[in-house]
């Protein structure tokens, strides 16, 4: 994490590059869109979303609650029918 108790993650582009995928990194869903649209699908794509820090990302999992329980949260009936497909 960073100083002002943020998360600070790797460049996943420049990690993608190392590994000879072919690796992209977009800020906005114009640039997401038109990316869309080039990439070649028949091999491996790594995209890198970067988000402005105070946007809200659902889902969205709770520090230290299990994966599969994240916010908006469904009713548990619901949760279990699905889990136990």
């Amino acid at each position: 994490s960073v100083a002002h108790g943020g998360y600070l993650s790797p460049n996943f582009k420049r990690i993608g590059d190392a590994y000879g995928i072919s690796s992209h990194q977009v800020s906005n869903n114009q640039d997401l869109a038109d990316l869309l649209q080039k990439l070649d699908f028949q091999k491996p794509n790594l995209i890198e979303v970067i988000i402005d820090t105070d946007s809200r990302a659902y889902p969205k999992t709770p520090f230290s609650d299990v994966m599969h329980n994240q916010k908006p949260y469904i009713p548990a009936e619901m949760l279990e029918e699905l889990l136990n497909k």
